[in-house]
């Protein structure tokens, strides 16, 4: 999984993770930082933007450089726990069924499914790429 460990699934029941329903979805959150963690159904891609990011996913922290793209399963329970001043993320969910169809060989989400996230190095379009999908999914 990577990352040090956190308290994420330490949290108390009534504190703990709250589930979602995302579905395909693409948004920008401009205040990351979260107080308490989620859950969703979906495949999350997680794009850190004007700073680093500390992402806590299934119990383990990492710190995510400015630019660089987290993607996970959102079934276990996660959140951005701190951000440097000014970070934003932006994040696209893609329901579970259709990443499966996509990823046949499960090279993507084999590692995804058993707890793991993939960390990849951003490129200079992906802020872009993903505003253009925000704005497209919400009308």
């Amino acid at each position: 999984m990577g990352g040090a460990p956190s308290g994420i699934l330490a949290e108390p029941l009534l504190r703990g993770p709250v589930h979602e329903e995302h579905g395909l979805a693409c948004r920008l959150s401009t205040r990351p930082a979260m107080r308490r963690a989620h859950r969703h159904d979906d495949v999350e891609l997680a794009l850190a933007v004007g700073g680093w990011v500390e992402h806590e996913h299934g119990g383990r922290r990492l710190r995510v450089p400015d630019g660089t793209l987290v993607v996970s399963w959102g079934a276990l329970p996660h959140r951005v726990g701190a951000a440097a001043d000014g970070a934003a993320v932006r994040w696209l969910t893609v329901p579970l069924a259709d990443a499966l169809e996509w990823d046949v060989e499960g090279r993507l989400t084999g590692p995804l499914l058993g707890g793991g996230r993939h960390v990849l190095p951003g490129r200079a379009a992906d802020a872009d790429r993903f505003a253009r999908w925000a704005a497209d999914l919400a009308g």
